[in-house]
């Protein structure tokens, strides 16, 4: 792995995927809702987070949609 120089900037972005689901629902559904998460917001372009639920989904755009965007969106 090669770092840049001290004079080049290096950009490192981050993708996150959650899931939510009752506690009585199995372990493989939570797992697929944050694994649909995260390839969610990887091809929105990445660089944000996205949690998906049976009853909500909780999203930060990720910047490529909204670079200006800052505020949480919660949809029922």
């Amino acid at each position: 792995m090669r770092f840049p120089s001290p004079n080049q900037h290096l950009r490192i972005s981050v993708s996150i995927g959650g899931g939510m689901c009752a506690l009585d629902q199995p372990w493989a559904n939570w797992y697929s809702e944050a694994d649909a998460a995260l390839y969610d917001i990887k091809a929105r372009g990445g660089d944000g987070w996205l949690i998906l639920g049976s009853n909500a989904t909780i999203n930060r755009p990720s910047a490529s949609d909204s670079a200006a965007c800052v505020a949480e969106q919660i949809r029922p």
